[in-house]
């Protein structure tokens, strides 16, 4: 989310509007956004969406996509969803990761920005020139940079977070009375609370540090997770 949100700040410094207004919630409001808006663009204005899906090649499209370790990804997954780990979802978890990455892999590169994710937390700022100059708003300048790092940093986050969790969620996690449905997401039988303008929500911010599944995860979920991981990259190996 905070690539996404950099990159919508960034577009609305440089005077366009950035589409949509609001975030939508699933990827396929976001896909029916991106193709409304090839058909009719705004000169004055960029979309900027956030999908799981995968994407084809295309002259009217750019990837900016975050690279991170696939141990960690999962580790993330699992948490956020807070899913059970068993063979079953991690081979279905590690075989849809691997995929995505391949396919992301063969895109022009004159087409994708890859960021890896650590640089994120440790060079946040060279990683916001690096998407201006991408998305070709290169003339920004370095007080525009700044005040985006800043609004997006991870305690600004974890505020506005939890300034949402207030507002819809009572003290046992459970919505409150008379709350705006937008303002909240349910899924796996959880309520969070959902920023319109940002798509943040409960739990995207963590204290987690990449590499530490090593002591989180149990032997045996480390083991199904190697044997995934071994599995996978065999099948996609030999289609290759």
């Amino acid at each position: 989310m905070w690539t996404f949100n950099v990159t919508r700040a960034l577009i609305r410094e440089a005077g366009l509007a950035p589409v949509p207004k609001r975030v939508p919630k699933t990827d396929e409001e976001g896909l029916e956004i991106v193709a409304s808006y090839l058909r009719s663009a705004a000169a004055d204005s960029r979309c900027v969406v956030k999908l799981h899906s995968l994407l084809h090649v295309s002259p009217d499209l750019i990837v900016i996509r975050n690279k991170r370790d696939i141990r960690d990804r999962l580790f993330s997954y699992f948490q956020f969803l807070k899913v059970s780990i068993d063979e079953q979802s991690i081979e279905a978890a590690v075989s849809k990761s691997l995929a995505k990455e391949a396919h992301y892999d063969r895109w022009p590169a004159d087409r994708i920005l890859n960021i890896p994710f650590e640089s994120i937390e440790n060079q946040s700022d060279e990683v916001i020139r690096k998407i201006a100059t991408f998305i070709g708003l290169s003339a920004l300048n370095e007080k525009i940079i700044r005040s985006v790092d800043f609004r997006f940093s991870k305690q600004q986050v974890r505020k506005k977070i939890a300034d949402l969790e207030h507002h819809v969620l009572d003290g046992e996690g459970n919505l409150k009375q008379g709350v705006n449905p937008d303002a909240v997401v349910e899924a796996l039988g959880q309520v969070r609370a959902f920023d319109v303008d940002s798509g943040f929500q409960s739990g995207h911010v963590t204290d987690y540090c990449p590499g530490d599944w090593r002591h989180l995860w149990t032997e045996r979920q480390k083991q199904m997770v190697d044997a995934a991981i071994r599995a996978a990259s065999h099948r996609f190996a030999q289609k290759s």
